[in-house]
């Protein structure tokens, strides 16, 4: 997938099937871009077909700045939502939100971060218990 960005990102996105979509979030002393991608043509995927319905590909990069640091991450998915570039950003960002809402529950419901559970196996079968 990235070999497919970067194509398409050298021919300046010229004539090829793509939409873009950009956010700016400012708090908490940051401020965070998320820049998004999709792309419509498979053609340089590898094992596309394994995918029922895929019909696009997405890049998201995430530049964070924060005291006077910045940072920048590429993240890549599939999907079959069609080439709708904001359409991609609220699904990325709502898989996060569930991974977040499980952490913040087994953090604040379940206390799993104050847990005295010291040995490995132990720990790793409590730890299935929560999530249940």
């Amino acid at each position: 997938m990235e070999e497919a960005f970067i194509d398409a990102d050298a021919r300046d996105y010229e004539g090829v099937h793509s939409d873009y979509f950009e956010t700016v979030e400012r708090g908490h002393g940051r401020c965070e871009t998320r820049r998004y991608w999709t792309l419509a043509e498979l053609d340089g995927i590898d094992r596309k077909d394994q995918w029922k319905q895929l019909n696009v590909v997405g890049m998201v990069q995430s530049i964070r700045e924060q005291d006077g640091h910045t940072s920048s991450e590429y993240r890549y998915s599939i999907g079959s939502i069609g080439n709708d570039a904001q359409r991609f950003a609220t699904a990325v960002r709502g898989h996060w939100r569930v991974e977040n809402d499980l952490h913040w529950s087994l953090d604040i419901s379940l206390r799993e971060d104050e847990s005295r559970i010291r040995q490995p196996q132990a720990a790793e079968n409590f730890t299935v218990l929560r999530h249940i």
